[in-house]
């Protein structure tokens, strides 16, 4: 859908176009961002929505600082030289972006895609460099059990298809097609007679404030991309229930932990996504 709306406004002979994000409009006439059901087909359909203009350049403003603070931080407070710096977990480092979890704009879209009592999985904040090979995030163990977890994305610079944005493959996050692209994760493989950077994708081009949500085993990759392109990202998971469920998600070393800043949140929406994970018996840790 896009959020975008051309407006006419009349002064006496002149008229001026222009535009406002709907998104926030009504965020601001207090009524709940949902996805339409032509957005959730396109969601299970594809994989992946891109929602523009979700977030204001005001608001980017804030968020951008409190990546930096972390990035920083991460550093030792050196410069940044270019090189690849990842980070995991890292919204729960800065409130601004803890905060950003139980905001409408994400909360509500992903309560829609995952159900009630979805869980808080994980996040992380990344200065990438240079090409990000095919891959998905979850194979295997997840697509086989059908278990959902959806990963949304914020980029803070303006990329396009020419300098690294995320480029996917649409319907890879369900069989048959998921397996039948597995091969792309070997780089000794030939990847269907192609370069990695020739195989069909469609580029998600973005400018910051726009958000990406996309399931974790469709296949991405990014492709001529320069040095030190920001993005963090939330992870969120269905509620895991049945006993296959529990053990996937118990397997983890970093995702899924109840992270104690989370579970002692002041926002009873954030505490909601911790408590089914202390349910099931996974330990606390900290901070």
């Amino acid at each position: 859908m896009n959020t975008w709306l051309d407006l006419a406004c009349y002064s006496g002979n002149n008229i001026t176009i222009g535009r406002i994000n709907i998104a926030l409009y009504l965020l601001h006439k207090g009524e709940n961002l949902v996805l339409t059901s032509e957005q959730i087909a396109q969601f299970d359909t594809f994989g992946f929505i891109l929602m523009r203009g979700l977030f204001s350049q005001g608001e980017m403003k804030s968020i951008e600082d409190g990546f930096e603070t972390i990035m920083v931080q991460d550093r030792g407070r050196k410069e940044y030289r270019g090189e690849r710096q990842s980070l995991e977990p890292f919204a729960e480092k800065e409130p601004i972006l803890t905060s950003l979890a139980d905001d409408d704009r994400i909360y509500k879209p992903i309560e829609q895609l995952l159900g009630s009592g979805f869980v808080w999985e994980g996040s992380d904040g990344n200065h990438y460099t240079g090409d990000t090979l095919w891959h998905p995030d979850k194979g295997g163990e997840a697509v086989r059990l059908g278990y959902r977890q959806i990963k949304v994305i914020f980029y803070l610079d303006k990329l396009s298809k020419d300098d690294g944005c995320l480029r996917v493959i649409p319907g890879s996050h369900k069989e048959p097609l998921h397996s039948s692209l597995l091969s792309l994760q070997n780089r000794d493989n030939d990847n269907f007679g192609v370069s990695q950077s020739e195989i069909p994708g469609y580029p998600l081009e973005t400018s910051p404030g726009d958000v990406i949500f996309f399931h974790q085993s469709l296949f991405h990759a990014s492709f001529n991309g320069g040095e030190g392109r920001r993005m963090f990202t939330f992870v969120f998971a269905e509620r895991p229930e049945t006993k296959e469920q529990i053990s996937y998600v118990s397997g983890f070393s970093v995702s899924f932990k109840p992270r104690r800043v989370l579970v002692d949140s002041d926002r009873p929406r954030i505490r909601q996504m911790m408590e089914p994970l202390v349910e099931i018996g996974l330990e606390v840790v900290g901070p």
